[in-house]
């Protein structure tokens, strides 16, 4: 009997992780302001990974495009679709980095506002639709266009995955209006603003309060996407256990340095941080069982 798996690796250890999510939810509702208190200390370094460690992951909907292209390019019936998927997928991704992003790349070019020429803008916007080709690029050489079915459903889960894990972030965060520890300690007497994180007054929040924005951790849904690796491993040429198993590896320690990033940098709770987590791999779990489900004993 074959073990089951889940977003290519062994199942245990998708569970694992969803445990440690949960084992943070638990410690972090008894103890979340004592250990941002105790780890609380903003760097520069500390800030660079913020700002840049997890754009990547606004890619995956141009990964997805490019799987499924991928595998439909060689038919003249699907070929036009498969250009179709290809190009949402890149425009989406697209617009995710340039809308997630903008300042930091426009900073990079040196753009200050009101001051520099508007074109530096149109810089950064291109910087991303040269970056996002460049990826769809690269993924056409390495992916296995032999295996059509496996790309046509690995390119349906990143899309799919990112679209519903960005999204849940953004909405999430205005249901639960949970104040930031930053904000936090601006007040005269922090504890008296704190609030758990069930605790919610759905939409106290507006779109500029980002102050009451701290639950969950956008930077956890994105860094969490990274637990889709594995399965772009898989639909690489020469697919390999030890390398799905090396970015399966990745990610967990990608996600672990997001937590402890998050934390220090006074922008999260431990459990605004593990509930991200516990619902972008709960995503990117179910969808992979649903789109995979039968597909390897279709193999056979």
């Amino acid at each position: 009997m074959k073990k089951k798996k889940i977003l290519c690796v062994p199942a245990y250890w998708i569970y694992g992780v969803l445990a440690l999510a949960v084992t943070g939810i638990i410690v972090g509702s008894f103890l979340d302001y004592q250990i941002d208190a105790a780890i609380a200390n903003r760097t520069e370094l500390g800030s660079y990974f913020a700002n840049y460690s997890g754009y990547f992951a606004f890619m995956f909907p141009t990964a997805g495009g490019t799987c499924i292209y991928a595998a439909l390019k060689d038919d003249p019936k699907w070929r036009k679709a498969g250009l179709g998927i290809l190009l949402f997928g890149y425009t989406v991704s697209v617009l995710y980095c340039n809308n997630y992003a903008p300042t930091y790349i426009r900073e990079l070019y040196g753009y200050v506002p009101g001051e520099s020429s508007p074109l530096m803008s149109v810089w950064a916007f291109l910087f991303w639709m040269a970056l996002n080709a460049g990826v769809s690029y690269l993924l056409m050489k390495v992916v296995d266009t032999d295996r059509k079915e496996e790309l046509i459903r690995a390119g349906i889960l990143f899309i799919a995955v990112a679209i519903i894990g960005f999204q849940m972030a953004e909405w999430l965060k205005f249901v639960g209006s949970r104040p930031r520890f930053k904000y936090l300690l601006t007040l005269d007497d922090p504890m008296s603003a704190y609030r758990n994180w069930w605790e919610m007054i759905p939409y106290l929040a507006k779109k500029s309060q980002d102050e009451l924005m701290s639950w969950p951790s956008a930077h956890m849904f994105r860094s969490g996407l990274t637990i889709l690796l594995p399965v772009l491993s898989q639909v690489c040429k020469k697919p390999s256990k030890k390398r799905n198993m090396a970015m399966y590896a990745f990610s967990v320690v990608f996600m672990l340095l997001t937590t402890y990033n998050r934390l220090h940098m006074t922008n999260h709770f431990l459990s605004d941080v593990c509930w991200a987590m516990l619902l972008i791999v709960g995503v990117a779990a179910g969808m992979y069982c649903l789109l995979f489900d039968g597909l390897e004993e279709k193999k056979e």
